[in-house]
């Protein structure tokens, strides 16, 4: 047996003791693993086996909702998409029920980017909120 199979052994040992109940319920389970090697000190070489497994055991990440821009999106610069995204925005309904005041808290949302934003908005016959 090679010396990275003995490792990989001894990763997977330490991983079969997790218990199951962590798991979320398709089974998963989210596991950071930390191999702590040594270096001789007179030879200078680093260890071939690892002297210390630890495996760290997390809640897996839940799944975010894929984000669905409406097609007129496509018309926009890619900092407009960006900001419509990082809010939730995915129609240009939606786009209207806000105010300009609001859109210029926005993170990367300056003036040149709330005109682009007014733009479209008013290309679809619709206004932004007073």
């Amino acid at each position: 047996m090679s010396k990275h199979a003995e490792q990989f052994d001894a990763i997977m040992d330490a991983m079969r003791e997790l218990d199951p109940a962590e798991a979320n319920k398709h089974g998963e389970l989210r596991v950071q693993g930390y191999v702590k090697f040594w270096r001789n000190p007179v030879t200078g070489k680093m260890t071939s086996a690892p002297e210390r497994i630890t495996l760290d055991i997390f809640p897996p990440s839940p799944q975010r909702n894929a984000y669905r821009a409406s097609e007129d999106f496509a018309l926009l610069s890619v900092r407009a998409r960006n900001v419509l995204r990082n809010v939730g925005i995915e129609t240009v309904a939606e786009l209207s029920e806000w105010t300009v005041k609001d859109l210029n808290k926005l993170r990367y949302c300056g003036a040149k980017t709330v005109d682009e934003l007014e733009s479209l908005v008013q290309l679809h016959g619709m206004e932004l909120k007073p």
